[in-house]
């Protein structure tokens, strides 16, 4: 009986090893398999008939063979070893992670029968934990490639961990930091400010903390740290991650300084609303608000934005939705007093701590502009006149050439004795006479007549829908305001044609000639009679600017018509000296009224002024037909026979005769009368004078002529 449950027991004991869910097997003392039981070959892979052939190391795979065969020689030795891993190789090649233990079974003769081990598979947990030592290993790694600076700190805030970032960035190493609360990271001063901040993350009122780190040498690094709680090698802990701000805040101070400084008006303002929350110094000055008067509040509300065009302001709007940016738009900026300046606004959305905002860059190019206006102005206008010009004259007469606008009448006029004017006293004083002009005929047409200046001393006026009549009366109108506007000693003198277009058949081109044609006509009637007094007006002006001047011409025409006599002149000479003497100072208009009539002797530089006065009297004959033939006699005047004289250095008889007989008269007339900066001479110092200085300043033959005439009076 006994036996028989012995037999039993054996038999129950064999089916639960092999049907046990463990890997159990044995070998004997060369490593050859005795026994293995059905888990065991189905881990493997190995069916009955193989088993005979295998031994132990026929199923250790390489990573473990080493170790295995340590704890094989331990066994065999008669040791037991409690617990143990190893790696097995399945029938396929592939690796199976099992752990157990092993251990040695004797006869009761104490022999040696075979190694028996058990074994768990525990593939499944080694392919766990490599991934997760993987994922560590990957996340370590992430760490130390991570710019931001990483603490990993215990539940009370003490570091456990840093990643490189902190010690290249910071200076220090997990050593000096090692088990450092990480408030002691951040400046004393801010430590306690810090610590009511990480609480308030913790409780869900803010995301970061503001606040600068402390760097080992002292500096302060800006930068801005989250923190959360998490678990880091199986262990709760607090991670704080704090992004360097230094290159953010650096580029933020370029941004700063280029805002601050920029010639260009910035504004930035807060989206959607548009409400302005800065602007720079520049946009304050043009503008003229104060900094307070402008952040708050959005530019609609200001009025600070006019576009030409409502069409503009719909683009920019559409422009902007779409881009995110608008460039280049011309706008109007109104200023605080009212005043519209011309400005150039380009702008983006640009994003700042997780906020939109809207920069706004305005160039102020009102100057632009107006040089725009201006060159568009000149473009039409006579720049010395404001009238329009010649261009502009010739496109209205084109524009203006239609039915509707006849009759249409063009009228041309042209200033008398410009050139006269300009020779006499020079071209400023020819522009102001131009000047004149223009005021007459505006102050004369209505504001819808077109006038223009087409040429140097030429001006047009377009008259549409004026007839014959009254084209006439507006020309009377012109020549009667003319005659009444002097400018200074000068007469306004103007020649003036029309013809008017009555018919849609008629050239415009026609009418246009015919009516230059006529002023021609006018301007040659009127010629000599207009240069005659102008003549006259001259000498007007010179009597009333100098008292004696009158005297004085007279005395030396009658002086001069003497020593013609005598010097057999014929009529011409004799008319030709007579005259010159009357005109040989009319360049005197020229000379300022307080010089010829100073009491005291002329500065060096007043005497410059002075002596212009032969040339402008020779400008002004040699224009008039009349007395061309006398210019040079009064531009002779006062050359000395020695060629010390003025304004050529003639000498000897380089110098026409005439103008050297004027000069003895002259000086004689001057030396015997009352003038104003010197003593009269009686008349024997004066001959004795003219005398002296025959041979150098005057003619000797002309001294003794007159010297004969007036020697003995």
């Amino acid at each position: 009986m006994g036996l028989i449950q012995n037999k039993l027991n054996e038999k129950d004991y064999k089916g639960l090893v092999d049907n046990a869910s463990y890997l159990i097997q044995c070998v004997d003392s060369d490593g050859k398999f005795i026994y293995v039981n059905k888990t065991w070959k189905e881990k493997l892979g190995y069916a009955d008939e193989d088993i005979d052939k295998l031994f132990l190391w026929d199923i250790i795979h390489s990573q473990s063979k080493e170790h295995c065969q340590k704890v094989f020689q331990q066994v065999v030795s008669g040791g037991e070893i409690d617990a143990v891993e190893a790696v097995f190789q399945t029938k396929n090649g592939k690796a199976l992670y099992v752990e157990g233990s092993a251990n040695c079974r004797f006869d009761d003769a104490g022999n040696f029968v075979s190694t028996r081990g058990i074994f768990r598979d525990i593939t499944d947990r080694k392919q766990m934990e490599e991934k997760l030592q993987e994922s560590e290993k990957n996340f370590r790694v992430f760490f130390e490639t991570m710019n931001d600076l990483i603490f990993v700190n215990d539940e009370q805030g003490k570091i456990v961990f840093i990643n490189s970032a902190v010690t290249k960035i910071l200076g220090y190493t997990l050593e000096e930091l090692n088990n450092i609360h990480l408030l002691e990271v951040y400046p004393k001063s801010e430590r306690k400010e810090a610590e009511q901040i990480f609480e308030e993350i913790f409780a869900g009122k803010r995301d970061t903390c503001p606040l600068p780190l402390a760097t080992k040498s002292g500096r302060f690094l800006p930068v801005e740290t989250r923190i959360w709680r998490g678990k880091w090698d199986g262990e709760d802990c607090i991670f704080s991650v704090s992004k360097d701000l230094s290159t953010e805040q650096e580029a933020l101070q370029k941004f700063n300084r280029l805002f601050v400084s920029n010639p260009a008006l910035m504004a930035v303002s807060m989206m959607p609303e548009g409400v302005i929350t800065e602007v720079n110094d520049i946009f304050l000055e043009k503008i003229g608000y104060s900094r307070d008067e402008i952040t708050g509040k959005t530019a609609e509300e200001l009025n600070l934005f006019y576009f030409h065009k409502q069409e503009k302001k719909k683009e920019f709007a559409e422009e902007l939705q779409k881009t995110g940016k608008v460039r280049d738009f011309e706008l109007k900026i109104k200023t605080k007093n009212g005043q519209m300046l011309n400005g150039l606004y380009s702008g983006e959305i640009i994003e700042s701590q997780g906020k939109e905002y809207f920069l706004a860059v305005i160039m102020d190019i009102t100057k632009r502009k107006q040089a725009e206006e201006k060159i568009e102005y000149l473009s039409f206008h006579d720049d010395l006149t404001g009238l329009y010009n010649r261009r502009f004259i010739k496109e209205e007469i084109e524009r203006l050439d239609t039915k509707r606008n006849l009759p249409f009448t063009i009228m041309v006029l042209d200033v008398n004795g410009l050139k006269l004017t300009n020779d006499a006293f020079g071209h400023e004083m020819g522009d102001r006479l131009l000047k004149k002009v223009a005021d007459i005929m505006k102050k004369v047409c209505r504001a819808d007549e077109i006038i223009g200046r087409v040429g140097g001393d030429e001006f047009a006026i377009l008259l549409p829908e004026t007839d014959e009549i009254k084209a006439k009366i507006i020309k009377k109108r012109i020549i009667d305001t003319a005659a009444t506007t002097m400018l200074d000693s000068i007469v306004v003198s103007l020649a003036i044609g029309y013809a008017v277009k009555e018919s849609a058949d008629q050239d415009i081109k026609e009418i246009h000639i015919q009516a230059e044609n006529r002023m021609y006509k006018d301007k040659l009637r009127y010629r000599k009679r207009v240069k005659s007094q102008t003549i006259e007006s001259f000498i007007n002006s010179i009597n009333t600017k100098y008292g004696r001047e009158r005297i004085h011409v007279e005395r030396v025409s009658r002086y001069c018509e003497a020593m013609g006599k005598a010097m057999k002149f014929n009529e011409k000479e004799m008319n030709d000296i007579k005259t010159a003497a009357l005109l040989h100072d009319i360049g005197k208009i020229i000379v300022p009224a307080e010089l010829l009539n100073k009491n005291r002797k002329l500065s060096k530089k007043e005497f410059e002024v002075y002596k212009r006065h032969p040339e402008a009297g020779y400008q002004i004959l040699k224009s008039v037909d009349e007395y061309a033939g006398l210019a040079e006699y009064v531009l002779y005047h006062h050359e000395r026979w020695d060629g010390k004289g003025y304004p050529e250095g003639l000498k000897g008889e380089e110098i026409p005769l005439i103008s050297r007989i004027i000069s003895v008269a002259d000086a004689y007339e001057v030396m015997t009368a009352q003038e104003a900066y010197q003593k009269t001479e009686n008349k024997e110092k004066a001959i004795a004078e003219l005398k002296n200085c025959a041979g150098s300043r005057f003619d000797p033959d002309v001294v003794k002529v007159f010297v004969s005439l007036w020697g003995q009076a």
